[in-house]
């Protein structure tokens, strides 16, 4: 009889074992969707890297306001124009920057652009602001202004490692390109033991180039003790080639972030030291940026659209009405009308009161002619 007691025990047992899977599965199948939801929410949640202006360094007298709103990224360098207190051609319209005192103004500007970098790169920063649309940075106007008002006295500097350019004028700016030539020979130096950077990989390579580079280039700086004002531009690309190399979240990318920021904190703090601290320091960081050529290339088509769009708006080529030199131009007018009204107030004054009969040079001379005619 034993035979058909066990059967009997499989057939009860059989009934309650088989819901029992189906529940463990069906919990398994819901504890693997709430999972897959929460990484779903986790991503969707996480903003993706955007590009940002960051302030590092400023004097007490430059006036930071909080802006919401994102900086255009063809005006930033208008914002370096008026930071140092110099007009621009078309008024910006953000608030991220107030007037301050027009007695005091930073005696330089120093901006890095940091290709492949994003705002964590950089957490000490005193103000942090959003740019939209970024393109290459635009200088020009303020050189302009630099050149036109201090000539020589003045230095301005544009310097990319990564494409080997060096743009300047000023009498600084003869001593600091003397070593545009010179290269460093080991590079081992710059990396730790057990640094996942690899001298023969070309993106590493040329990254710790850049890195060493920079350290040099601010040596230079301090050297050559350039005059005010001044603005100094870097561009560092390297970091953007170890990413599209190794991948965003690799360990050389990670170890590359760390490098250029304890790189670019020490060049910002040499290169501060030179103007005595009254110099703003701030950092572009572009995460995502493209070629250069099609950066160009876009630049370019912009600006076709742009002058296509003035055209229809003015097609007799009609000059503006207000121009930027106007409130040059009123005072002028101005001081030299109120001058000149003086001055005929004056000799209309001492005509209206000659005395005739006052012995003088003039009319002793007179009255010889009177007396010899």
């Amino acid at each position: 009889m034993s035979p058909p007691a066990v059967t009997a025990a499989a057939v009860i047992m059989a009934p309650s074992a088989a819901p029992l899977r189906r529940r463990r599965r069906l919990l398994l199948t819901a504890a693997l969707a709430a999972l897959v939801l929460l990484v779903q929410g986790a991503a969707a949640e996480a903003p993706p890297p955007s590009d940002g202006l960051l302030v590092l360094r400023a004097p007490a007298y430059v006036s930071l306001a909080k802006e919401e709103a994102s900086l255009p990224g063809d005006r930033v360098g208008d914002l370096v124009s008026l930071a140092m207190g110099f007009s621009v051609e078309q008024e910006l319209p953000w608030g991220g920057l107030a007037a301050g005192d027009v007695f005091l103004r930073p005696r330089a500007f120093l901006l890095l652009s940091l290709l492949g970098a994003d705002e964590r790169l950089l957490p000490k920063a005193i103000a942090s602001y959003r740019v939209a649309h970024t393109v290459p940075v635009d200088l020009s106007w303020v050189s302009s202004s630099l050149e036109s008002s201090f000539g020589d006295d003045s230095l301005m500097l544009e310097y990319s490692p990564m494409h080997q350019f060096m743009y300047g004028f000023g009498k600084a700016f003869s001593q600091i390109a003397q070593w545009e030539n010179l290269r460093p020979r080991n590079l081992n130096t710059a990396i730790a033991p057990g640094s996942s950077l690899n001298v023969t990989v070309q993106e590493d390579a040329e990254f710790l180039l850049e890195l060493r580079l920079l350290h040099e280039f601010a040596k230079a700086v301090a050297s050559a003790s350039p005059a005010s004002p001044a603005v100094v531009a870097v561009e560092l690309g390297g970091l953007l080639g170890v990413v599209r190399r190794h991948g965003d979240g690799s360990a050389q990318a990670e170890e590359a972030r760390s490098m250029l920021g304890h790189a670019v904190a020490q060049f910002a703090e040499d290169v501060a030291g030179v103007w005595g601290g009254e110099v703003v320091v701030a950092a572009l960081t572009v995460a995502t940026a493209p070629e250069p050529s099609l950066r160009k290339g876009r630049s370019a088509l912009q600006l076709r659209e742009t002058q296509s769009k003035m055209d229809m708006q003015n097609p007799y080529n009609l000059a503006y009405r207000y121009n930027y030199n106007y409130a040059v131009v009123f005072n002028i007018v101005l001081w030299l009308m109120l001058a000149m009204a003086l001055a005929i107030i004056a000799v209309s004054y001492g005509m209206w009161n000659m005395d005739p009969g006052r012995d003088s040079l003039i009319y002793r001379m007179t009255n010889q002619r009177l007396k010899a005619d």
